[in-house]
């Protein structure tokens, strides 16, 4: 072949090139291109144990990635370097909750963006499972004044779950307060603010105060104790 005719074929080649894209012009021209692979591993931001202190932790959970690599986690304290098991798997337990991402240790690698559960303080909106509550008056026997004599009840309610409890008072002379809203962050016990109430605006010296408070949670079976009083009227 003369050198006229390798020129034309050379200019014809690379005019094929362009017009097939970079892959297929490396085909074409008998280059050899590295094709980026997707990334195959996962990641996920998972609920962990309770601390001591009923707080709940948070565990970052990878898996599917190449056995024994290194990855590249960053989160919302920077950023780590770790090396996963033979099974392309790694966890890093009681981790601050935020957002994540996970790439291989190596050049031009993609992130992968890990799936998260709700943390402290994003429960809100969501109904909580109550597993426990109770309920208790301020007074319980003894001498009140009267009239103008003012209950205080209070108590406490316990999930198992985070998220919002609905509730109302209910009383023994059948009076219902409004609906109220106790929110949880995260599962545990907190305390229900006092409630206060006039058993019976009429009542006078020497007459008696019978009844209960009770704590009805709203949408569930669950209730509280009847919690009882019996007062004495005086003056």
């Amino acid at each position: 072949m003369n050198r006229h005719h390798r020129i034309a074929l050379l200019a014809s080649l690379t005019a094929s090139a362009l017009a097939l894209g970079p892959v297929a012009a490396a085909a074409a021209t008998g280059e050899a291109t590295a094709v980026a692979a997707a990334p195959t591993g996962t990641c996920a931001l998972v609920k962990g144990d309770l601390a001591a202190n009923n707080r709940q932790t948070f565990d970052l959970k990878l898996s599917g990635w190449p056995r024994s690599s290194k990855v590249v986690i960053s989160g919302p304290r920077g950023s780590e370097t770790v090396r996963v098991a033979s099974n392309g798997r790694f966890t890093d337990e009681d981790v601050k909750h935020g957002n994540y991402r996970v790439r291989e240790d190596r050049r031009n690698a993609a992130n992968v963006r890990c799936s998260s559960v709700p943390g402290p303080g994003q429960a809100q909106g969501k109904r909580a499972n109550v597993s426990d509550v109770n309920a208790v008056v301020a007074i319980r026997s003894g001498n009140v004044k009267c009239p103008g004599f003012k209950m205080n009840a209070s108590g406490e309610i316990t999930t198992s779950t985070a998220g919002d409890v609905k509730y109302r008072w209910v009383r023994s002379d059948g009076a219902k307060s409004g609906v109220l809203t106790l929110n949880f962050p995260t599962a545990g016990t907190k305390s229900i603010p006092i409630f206060t109430y006039t058993p019976d605006p009429g009542a006078a010296p020497g007459d008696k105060l019978i009844g209960f408070a009770q704590v009805v949670i709203e949408g569930e079976s669950e209730t509280s104790n009847q919690s009882n009083f019996n007062l004495t009227c005086i003056a």
